[in-house]
């Protein structure tokens, strides 16, 4: 990583962040470490839809998974969302550490690290952060970067409003969950594993196991009496089975906007363009 001083900054030791993976040697943490999921929007999947000529429900099927981020108004719910497979690592990230979608990768790896640096509410993330991703020690956001961001995050919600009717709410999926008790958590898994009986080879093995590894987890918490979990061990356990309950609607979903909705999006899509483009420079 190269770093140059932030103008106009008071603190002499604080540098701008830039990317320089290939300097700092920092062998691609960021498309390795489970805590740095991207959560992903309709957007991205078009994106890599259109970069690799593949079907969004293909990529999403193949490489998909389903994201649980807290939500940001009601502290026990959970959003859910379109995410990225990671076993053990981004199924992008190529065996030289290079990103085999890179043009088209989704707009929050093109945003890293500036939503954490910026937006995120948990300091103990943050924190931890600076101990995986040695980049962001002693580095802030410049103005240009803060500028970015707020746009940044005003077109990702202009396409969230595009996605949750044609998504979510025409397909009859849940967007928000509630865990309040660990009954809740067991009885989601067990609906998830009798799919997996029920279906059989129509679900990958990888997926199978990865609900066969949560369900292990959550038994073996509740038989030692500690199943309160944090907001992010919680998503990691549940998204397996959040992904075999829901890939069939959600597939048929994104068939459904690619055959039918694409024109839709054709604005928020070059706004998001623009944003790529300006990234180059700033990040």
């Amino acid at each position: 990583m190269r770093s140059g001083k932030v103008r106009n900054n008071p603190a002499k030791n604080v540098q701008r962040f830039r990317c320089r993976p290939q300097q700092f040697r920092c062998e691609a943490r960021c498309c390795e470490h489970p805590s740095n999921r991207p959560a992903l929007i309709l957007a991205d999947y078009i994106t890599l839809s259109q970069h690799t000529g593949r079907r969004m429900s293909d990529i999403w099927m193949e490489e998909g998974d389903i994201y649980l981020g807290p939500h940001d108004e009601r502290p026990d719910d959970f959003v859910i969302g379109l995410g990225l497979l990671f076993d053990p690592c981004c199924l992008f990230l190529a065996e030289d550490n290079s990103c085999l979608v890179y043009e088209g990768r989704p707009n929050p790896c093109v945003a890293f690290p500036l939503m954490t640096m910026i937006y995120d509410r948990y300091a103990e993330v943050r924190s931890n952060r600076l101990d995986i991703f040695p980049c962001l020690k002693g580095v802030e956001p410049t103005a240009a970067q803060r500028d970015w961001m707020k746009r940044y995050v005003k077109t990702s919600r202009q396409a969230i409003a595009l996605e949750v009717p044609l998504l979510w709410e025409r397909g009859g999926l849940p967007r928000f969950i509630t865990f309040t008790d660990s009954r809740r958590m067991f009885e989601l898994v067990g609906q998830a594993m009798g799919r997996v009986q029920r279906l059989g080879p129509r679900i990958a093995e990888d997926r199978a196991a990865s609900l066969e590894w949560a369900a292990g987890r959550l038994v073996g918490m509740a038989e030692a009496g500690a199943i309160a979990l944090e907001a992010l061990e919680l998503s990691e356990l549940l998204a397996p089975a959040y992904f075999i309950l829901l890939q069939d609607k959600i597939a048929a979903g994104l068939d459904d906007i690619q055959d039918h909705h694409l024109p839709e999006f054709k604005r928020v899509m070059k706004s998001f363009r623009s944003l790529r483009k300006e990234a180059k420079e700033i990040i």
